[in-house]
């Protein structure tokens, strides 16, 4: 797996790692705690980190896609209510990767793309 750099970076190459954990509610969405087998290091990393991966992408990509580009405004106070919230946000997003990864017929994400 490729690692974090004290800039938040990731590494140019890659170390050999086991994986600790796919828990989201431990390690975020879509990020894998894995130990570096080099010096016991724990970090959580993005899932695309990791060295080969399937190339097929994620069920959960279709939650970051818009079918016309999208600006968004946002107030700072808004921003100031998200961040007290944020865990609620945090369970919002798991749920809802949780709930497009138990799709498994292509059919179900095209209706949900065409909504």
């Amino acid at each position: 797996a490729f690692y974090q750099e004290c800039d938040g970076r990731r590494s140019r190459r890659a170390l050999p790692a086991t994986v600790e954990s796919l828990d989201e509610t431990r390690v975020g969405t879509r990020r894998v705690g894995v130990r570096f087998l080099d010096d016991g290091v724990v970090q959580w990393v993005p899932i695309e980190w990791l060295k080969d991966l399937d190339p097929a992408p994620k069920v959960d990509n279709v939650l970051h896609q818009a079918p016309h580009p999208t600006v968004h405004l946002i107030r700072r106070a808004d921003l100031d209510a998200v961040k007290a919230s944020y865990d609620d946000v945090a369970k919002l997003l798991a749920r809802n990767a949780s709930y497009l990864r138990s799709l498994e017929d292509l059919e179900d994400l095209g209706a949900l793309r065409s909504k």
